[in-house]
């Protein structure tokens, strides 16, 4: 019995569906795969049990565009809620009469896009990844304006954010929509933006400067931001490929706002493409850029003074102001389980200005596993899973045993300013900070 009620329901169901587009076929002169489209649209139970309602209507799942003899029919990756909205279609409808040579593209697109399941070989994938994002770059300011069609495409188009997020022109496009609406909505005056490639590390991204005043005044500032995608996001041409894209690790965000709020970071930015499914963007400050006209500042990489602080330690020993700096770094590096920074000098740094300076961690990999009961007896010891050179003046602050004493004193000291209460949870980076304050 339940299986002929079954079979009866879907045959009462397709005769609804072909009674539907019988009445959309006397309305428009559509072609056999509009046909199919909204077949498959119609086959859905959350857009019929909508039509039934009244909330949704029949001829709203089809948009004549202008002066051609085609259509738009709304997938079902466009949320529900979008599609019942009666504004959002009024905005559609506008968009066929200025945008048709852009909605003809739009539609090509996505018909190309389908082809991606079809690709018989690695190769070819590619070719058509490659292929779409050109044609996306000539339509996506058509995508970006109408909200239909950006959240259908947020949903499909995951195949192509890698490629996005690689792409330099795409990183210049969203650094500068969301640059120019930051300084914006801070009242600032923008002006001129310019861009040059990245020239170290894997992940790609660009340099980018802007230009802005404060309102009612002549003086422009111009920061510098160095702009990268998230640690698995797409790499720099040439540095290898992800063939699928990878999710956001949150760790790397919020280890780059602690650094910022306990003064060990730049001033970072972070924000999406809103085509990539993985598209997250991070720009970070040039520490040298200051916001009081006239002030000088320098930041200067530990690479280009090592040198010179292993020949100034030998001469005088002293150097206190600097071996604090390490000690820093080295303190905040183990907390939180950082790699790739004490033991590279490129990683990390000193800002000058005037009498005044501050050390500074620029760029990290995440941690490999979770606190380590043994992290106070190590930075005692000064040893590292990835190693110093024995003969540098890091090695001569981080290991010198006869440096100890004064070392625990400025750990103790810089820890005292990172206020945090006993936390509950013995594996969060807190606890760690927590019993280092208590050694």
């Amino acid at each position: 019995v339940h299986g002929i009620f079954t079979v009866e329901k879907m045959e009462k169901k397709d005769n609804i569906i072909k009674s539907q587009i019988n009445t959309l076929c006397e309305l428009y002169k559509l072609q056999k795969e509009d046909i199919d489209e909204i077949r498959k649209v119609l086959s859905a139970d959350t857009i019929q049990s909508s039509i039934g309602a009244g909330n949704l209507k029949l001829t709203s799942l089809v948009f004549p565009i202008k002066n051609t003899n085609q259509f738009y029919i709304p997938s079902l990756a466009t949320p529900l809620e979008t599609l019942e909205q009666p504004d959002f279609y009024v905005q559609l409808q506008n968009g066929t009469e200025k945008n048709s040579e852009k909605w003809i593209a739009y539609k090509q697109f996505l018909k190309n896009y389908k082809k991606l399941k079809d690709a018989k070989t690695t190769l070819a994938k590619h070719q058509l990844v490659s292929d779409l994002v050109k044609e996306l770059s000539f339509i996506e300011d058509f995508i970006y304006g109408n909200n239909i069609l950006h959240s259908e495409c947020a949903l499909t188009l995951s195949l192509l954010s890698l490629q996005r997020t690689s792409n330099d022109r795409v990183i210049k496009k969203v650094s500068q929509l969301y640059f120019n609406d930051y300084y914006t909505k801070k009242g600032k005056t923008v002006y001129e933006s310019t861009y040059t490639a990245k020239s170290d590390g894997v992940q790609a991204g660009i340099k980018f400067r802007i230009s802005y005043s404060n309102k009612g005044e002549e003086e422009k500032f111009e920061p510098t931001y160095f702009i990268k995608t998230h640690i698995y996001g797409s790499l720099l041409h040439g540095k290898g490929y992800c063939s699928e894209p990878a999710k956001i690790d949150l760790r790397e965000l919020f280890i780059y706002k602690v650094l910022k709020y306990i003064g060990l970071g730049a001033k970072v930015h972070f924000y999406f493409d809103a085509l990539s499914a993985g598209g997250l963007y991070i720009a970070s400050q040039d520490l040298a850029f200051s916001k009081i006209w006239g002030r000088k500042k320098e930041f200067i990489l530990y690479s280009k003074l090592a040198g010179d602080f292993k020949l100034k330690a030998k001469a005088t020993g002293e150097l206190v102001e600097e071996r604090k700096g390490i000690i820093e770094v080295d303190v905040i590096s183990r907390i939180m389980g950082l790699i790739d920074t004490i033991s590279n000098t490129d990683n990390f740094g000193v800002v000058h200005c005037g009498s005044w300076q501050k050390w500074k961690i620029i760029d990290f990999r995440l941690p490999d596993g979770v606190f380590e009961e043994e992290l106070y007896n190590q930075f005692l010891f000064g040893n590292s899973r990835y190693g110093v050179d024995d003969g540098s003046f890091i090695a001569g602050t981080i290991k010198n045993q006869d440096f100890c004493p004064q070392k625990i004193k400025i750990a103790a000291q810089f820890l005292s300013l990172i206020h945090i209460s006993e936390p509950t949870r013995p594996r969060l980076i807190s606890y760690a900070v927590f019993c280092l304050q208590k050694k």
